[in-house]
This record gives C-alpha cells, sequence and structure tokens, in this order.
C-alpha cells in the first residue's frame, strides 16, 4: 500500500507540476501578446506622426504654390488686360463692335471684355447686359475704384464668384 500512495502522490505531484507549467506559460504568453501589442501601438503612433507630419509639409507646400500660382495667374490675367487695352487703343472703331470684341475675348482666351469710361461706367464691352454699371454698383465691382484717381493702376480680383453668372471669374483692369 506503501507503494500505491507513493505512486498517488508522483502522479498528483506531477499534475500540479503541468498545471503550474501550463498556468506559466499561460500567463508568459499573455505577457509577450501585451508586449508585442504594446510595441506595435508605439510603432504605430510613430509611423501615423511621421505620415501627419509629411502630410502636414505637403500642405505647406502645396499652400505655397497655390499662392505662387494665383499670383502668376494674376500676372498673365493684368497682361491679357494689357493687350486688349493696347489693341483697343489702336484700333478704337471696335470699342462699339460687340462681335470683334467677343472675338477677341476668344483670341485671347478671357470671358468678358468691359470697357469704362473715365467716371467708371461700362459702355462698352461683350456683355451689353453690363453696360450702365459703375463701380458704384456694387462690392465685386466697386474694388477697383481706386483706378478713378490713379488711372496708371493695374489690379486684380482674387478669385471671386461673379454676382450676376455665379461662376468663379476673376477680374484684371488696366
Amino acid at each position: 500500500m506503501g507503494h500505491k500512495k507513493n505512486i498517488h502522490y508522483a502522479r498528483k505531484k506531477q499534475m500540479t507540476i503541468g498545471l503550474i507549467t501550463f498556468i506559466v506559460i499561460v500567463i508568459l504568453v499573455n505577457i509577450m501578446m501585451l508586449i508585442q501589442l504594446r510595441s506595435n501601438q508605439i510603432r504605430t503612433q510613430k509611423t501615423s506622426k511621421v505620415l501627419v507630419d509629411q502630410i502636414e509639409h505637403i500642405l505647406d507646400d502645396n499652400d505655397i504654390e497655390e499662392a505662387k500660382l494665383k499670383e502668376e495667374l494674376k500676372d498673365e490675367y493684368v497682361a491679357k488686360a494689357k493687350a486688349i487695352a493696347y489693341f483697343l487703343n489702336n484700333d478704337s472703331e471696335k470699342i462699339n463692335n460687340v462681335e470683334e470684341i467677343e472675338k477677341i475675348c476668344n483670341l485671347i482666351n478671357v470671358d468678358e471684355i468691359n470697357i469704362f469710361n473715365e467716371n467708371g461706367v461700362i459702355y462698352a464691352g461683350n456683355v451689353e447686359e453690363y453696360y450702365g454699371a459703375s463701380f458704384d454698383s456694387g462690392e465685386q465691382i466697386g474694388y477697383f475704384k481706386p483706378m478713378l484717381e490713379n488711372k496708371t493702376l493695374t489690379m486684380c480680383q482674387d478669385l471671386t464668384e461673379n454676382t450676376v453668372k455665379f461662376k468663379l471669374m476673376m477680374y484684371a483692369i488696366v
């Protein structure tokens, strides 16, 4: 009987050691998983920060490029306005001919040509519905009112919604 007791005791001891070993392994696996999860979280946070920094840098670069392109576009529109003014000053009979002004619009690739008198009133152009409008007719056209005081100015608005056609326009005036 003593021998059975020893075998029983040895099996019990083995089962206890096996159970303890199993529990230790489960705990170690869980600890390793938690360490791996935390490591992944840290890596993900670092990667996210790098990506956000890159995106911010790209957005900043885009803002700079956009501002540069807007200035170039304004310069282009002022150059177009000067070319139109030069052309019409040298061929003044076209000023009152809507079809000829429309041809100039197509040639220079602009939507509108409006011709103002010395008081800032539109008296000619390719959009007859604007005839009679002046620098006092509204905020959009009023932007150019300083031209009445200083005829040497060249001005160009930022992209602005046309209050009649409801589309974005950029007006330049010389």
